[in-house]
């Protein structure tokens, strides 16, 4: 299935799986990749944000995928990842300039900052290796404002 699929499509199921390797190799071959995602490709962002998925994340941020584009309940990558109490992720995402320029957006849906978002995840989000206090110390580091 692999050899019928178009290298947009190869690249963005190569980001989704964290393969750096190949997502690099592919934007070499095919410079212009990036600029080519719709709207909806850039999506796979926040939805590696609410896997969550650090290693993909991570990656997609490298090779330039907006993470303004909303995901689940209308929130940015950084809303997701800070939902979910990953620390990692929400690292990955504060490390690049257009990550950081989220720290105040609201969500489409509850009108909530990431900091809202990492809160209310505390509150209503089991286990699995959560760390909303460290996620809530780096969005305030990083300048978010304590509602």
């Amino acid at each position: 299935m692999h050899a019928f699929a178009t290298p947009l499509q190869r690249f963005l199921a190569a980001c989704a799986g964290a393969r750096a390797d190949e997502a690099r190799r592919l934007v070499r071959e095919h410079p212009g990749l990036v600029a080519a995602l719709a709207p909806g490709d850039h999506r796979a962002l926040a939805d590696a944000a609410w896997a969550p998925d650090p290693a993909a994340v991570a990656l997609m941020m490298e090779l330039g995928f907006d993470p303004a584009v909303q995901g689940h309940d209308g929130g940015t990558a950084l809303h997701c990842a800070a939902w979910q109490g990953s620390a990692a992720a929400v690292e990955a995402i504060l490390r690049h300039p257009r990550g950081r320029a989220l720290l105040e957006v609201r969500d489409a849906r509850y009108g909530g900052t990431p900091l809202g978002w990492c809160r209310h995840g505390a509150q209503n989000r089991g286990g699995d290796g959560a760390d909303h206090p460290a996620v809530e110390r780096l969005l305030l580091e990083a300048g978010a404002r304590s509602d």
